[in-house]
């Protein structure tokens, strides 16, 4: 809740560099490890192990946010992130100075944000030669899709960048409370070509507000959905994720919604790693979507071990059910979430009986990839609505 920790401040290039950047971060690992109050004093994420020192920098994720510009007032957004601020640095100076000190690893990941991202100054040309030059592993844009952008375009035909665009509404009225400005139309239309050229790497993403969880709303969001032809595009049912508790009526419509989906033809569908927790149990929930025949007690494999898999680990009724988790990255193999071991992905083909739940938000779309490359039958994957 507290937010990202801020290191430095950046007035010009000089003033965000790798040697500014590599010593402000060395000197909040010292104060950590000192025991001094710092800004990550009380984060659940923070463990004791045995860590490096930390001389040099290996970056292999970066999100780029640094503008503030944006088009919509998303009535659950801060103004941190629409206060129409410019760049104060620039983003290639700053990559070429990574790079030229050996500082970006070989499994780079971008993020791209803002404000919105396409805003950002000179996007058509910045975008496609960081792209061209770093070659992320992995590289998502996040986009409010109100302004089309034919880099987007040509990257996702490319299979070299997956977007997530929330909409969060059926209706202009609602989209203009929820969003700030009627631009609902425009917004589906972008995603339509977005969609043709990238298929399930566009992720529709729905934030459940009060404004937003009647049953009509969800109705038309869904219905707009398959109007659009959007059906194939990847979903992620969330919410304000400064509430701790969403409400009943809000977490029934979470379930509604997941259904719905189903009903017109999509089959991405997923919840994001704030609420997935707030859920709790699904059976309690009337309108829930199709459940797998005795799923309560069926024994599951979660492929996660990151923070999606440490909220599970909160649930004790999930927990309870969990046979392993699997995860890519060999170095959390042999370690433990909750008690419960992590093991390398063709684990799983040694299980018939267990059932597969992807606890990962940002990497789902991939991940179920994987699982289909690996033969694991798509009848054996359960939803966030069946675990």
């Amino acid at each position: 809740m507290k937010g990202d920790v801020e290191i430095c401040r950046a007035q010009s290039n000089e003033e965000v560099s790798y040697k500014v950047i590599k010593d402000q971060k060395k000197k909040l690992y010292e104060d950590i490890n000192q025991g001094k109050e710092t800004e990550c004093s009380g984060c659940p994420w923070l463990k004791e192990d045995e860590w490096p020192s930390l001389d040099s920098l290996l970056i292999s994720h970066i999100s780029v946010e640094n503008h503030s510009v944006c088009n919509l007032r998303c009535t659950y957004c801060s103004e941190t992130y629409y206060g129409g601020k410019l760049p104060s640095y620039d983003i290639a100076t700053l990559m070429g100075d990574l790079k030229k000190n050996n500082a970006l690893s070989s499994n780079l990941s971008l993020v791209w944000g803002g404000g919105e991202s396409v805003l950002l100054e000179s996007f058509e040309t910045i975008f496609p030669n960081i792209v061209d030059e770093y070659k992320p592993i992995h590289n998502h844009l996040f986009t409010n899709a109100t302004k089309f952008s034919p880099a987007l375009e040509r990257y996702l035909r490319s299979d070299q960048v997956s977007i997530t665009s929330s909409i969060d509404a059926g209706t202009n009225d609602t989209f203009i409370r929820v969003r700030g400005k009627n631009r609902l139309k425009v917004t589906l239309d972008n995603l339509r070509k977005y969609h043709a050229a990238g298929g399930d790497k566009v992720i529709i993403k729905y934030i459940l507000v009060p404004e937003n969880i009647s049953e009509n709303e969800l109705k038309a969001f869904t219905s707009k959905i398959k109007e659009f032809g959007l059906t194939g595009c990847s979903f992620q049912i969330s919410s304000n994720f400064k509430s701790e508790d969403i409400g009943e009526e809000a977490k029934s419509a979470a379930t509604t919604l997941y259904k719905n989906l189903q009903e017109v033809g999509a089959t991405m569908i997923n919840f994001d790693y704030h609420l997935r927790p707030q859920i709790g149990n699904l059976s309690a929930h009337e309108d829930s979507g199709k459940r797998v025949k005795g799923c309560d007690k069926q024994k599951i494999i979660v492929w996660g071990a990151g923070e999606y898999a440490m909220r599970l680990a909160e649930q004790k009724s999930v927990m309870l059910r969990i046979k392993f988790f699997v995860d890519n990255d060999p170095e959390k193999h042999g370690k433990f979430i909750g008690g419960i071991s992590v093991h390398p992905p063709e684990d799983i083909l040694n299980e018939r009986d267990a059932s597969v739940f992807i606890a990962s938000a940002k990497f789902y779309r991939d991940i179920y990839r994987d699982l289909m490359k690996m033969g694991v039958a798509a009848e054996k994957l359960i939803g966030a609505n069946e675990l």
